[in-house]
């Protein structure tokens, strides 16, 4: 009884299968004329061979050799991957394969996590089985989130300016990409400060690829998540089903992310504080201007010099408001911020105008809201009295005159009424 290379072979090879699925053959010895060899034979056999053993003494079993080896085969994949090779030493039993029982039919059980083309290299006592040489297909298995790469830069970007396109090679979760398309991919950018969330759809490339067009104009912190919420059953297709939970998260991961503001837009900067509303004539008043750029978001940097000019569209006295001149430049402070102080000492109503300093219109913008300039308290000096009673009057008579109350700029005071501001007559001039 001896086992023929030539005539045993492999029963049940398959030609495709899907990484990390076990498969099962089976190595069929038979002798040099093609009798399977089964545990009945192995008893009648007389006598003992190389590969004959005893087993308890009393039964026989022949004792089986074998290697199958899975090599790669290139140019199936655009990725090489690692060979599998599967071999042991086992005796011969009975087993079944489908529904008919092969006595003697060793079963060797074939898996890899490696998607591709393999070439069979099958061999019994070191020479090759029929069916060595044969190529089988390794596909890869469901897309896996977690193992998902995403390719691109996602960590820094300009509001409105940088249109980021970001990739992503979906894989299995045994890192084979998927080479196919077909799965539904989601990204959502949440702002960390807002709470507004971005989102994208992808465009499918059909080759496990997905390119996604992200621009955001909010400048901030973010967290950006990409999921795969679906993919298809099987490497060859069929019914989509839904992906869910950790599974689905892209890389295992949200991907942290910074967008700046973009470059300094004059016309979106914005004012603020007490002295864009009301001061007082001769006292100095604050207000702020916020940096910002067409987005409005805040510019965090210097971007001076900047300066200001209050125009006047009203005024308490006579004078032309052309020859108003309230203005300078602003001090930087920090965080794109720029302190102005200004004196006006004419009461009435101005305009804010604000420049970066360069000559293009877009530097210079004014704000429609207007600014009140009221007079200061009551100056003696200044203030005027009228009317006939300072003239002449007759005794027990009734004499009448007007004070013209006015600040020490010579607004004139639009309300009186105050007692530390009222004079007596003597004092007047």
């Amino acid at each position: 009884l001896s086992i023929d290379v030539g005539t045993s072979e492999l029963l049940g090879f398959f030609t495709a299968a899907e990484a990390g699925l076990a498969q099962t053959v089976h190595l069929q010895p038979r002798d040099v004329f093609g009798n399977t060899i089964t545990d009945s034979s192995i008893d009648r056999a007389a006598g003992g061979t190389s590969v004959v053993d005893r087993i308890d003494g009393q039964r026989r079993r022949v004792d089986v050799a074998y290697e199958l080896c899975l090599g790669y085969a290139a140019g199936f994949f655009e990725r090489g991957v690692v060979p599998c090779e599967v071999s042991g030493f086992t005796s011969l039993v009975a087993v079944s394969v489908g529904t008919q029982a092969v006595a003697g039919a060793v079963p060797i059980t074939v898996r890899t996590e490696a998607a591709g083309q393999f070439v069979v290299r099958a061999s019994l006592g070191g020479l090759p089985l029929a069916g060595d040489g044969a190529r089988v297909a390794f596909f890869p298995a469901r897309t896996h989130g977690p193992a998902s790469v995403v390719v691109g830069r996602l960590d820094r970007f300009v509001a409105g300016l940088d249109a980021a396109l970001v990739m992503v090679d979906t894989r299995d979760r045994y890192g084979n990409s998927r080479e196919v398309g077909g799965d539904q991919l989601t990204l959502a950018a949440t702002c960390e400060s807002t709470g507004a969330v971005h989102e994208a759809a992808p465009t499918d490339l059909q080759n496990s690829s997905y390119a996604f067009v992200y621009s955001p104009t909010v400048a901030g912190l973010y967290s950006i998540e990409i999921r795969v919420t679906a993919t298809p059953a099987d490497f060859l297709g069929g019914e989509v089903v839904q992906v869910a939970g950790a599974a689905s998260l892209v890389g295992g991961r949200l991907h942290p992310s910074v967008v700046l503001p973009a470059p300094l837009d004059v016309p979106s900067c914005t004012v603020s504080g007490p002295g864009t509303v009301a001061a007082t004539a001769g006292h100095a008043a604050p207000f702020i201007i916020q940096g910002r750029d067409k987005w409005s978001n805040m510019r965090t940097q210097d971007d001076g010099p900047f300066s200001y000019a209050l125009h006047a569209t009203r005024l308490s006295q006579s004078a032309s408001l052309s020859e108003v001149d309230v203005s300078g430049d602003a001090v930087y402070d920090a965080s794109g911020r720029y302190l102005v102080l200004f004196n006006a000492t004419l009461a009435g109503s101005y305009q804010i105008e604000i420049s970066s300093g360069c000559p293009a219109d877009d530097c210079t913008t004014r704000f429609g809201d207007a600014v009140t300039v009221v007079p200061a308290r009551t100056h003696a000096a200044t203030s005027l009295a009228s009317g006939a009673g300072l003239l002449d009057s007759v005794a027990g008579d009734s004499a009448a005159f007007i004070v013209h109350l006015r600040d020490r700029f010579g607004n004139g005071r639009a309300s009186g009424g105050e007692g530390d501001y009222l004079v007596e007559e003597s004092e007047i001039d």
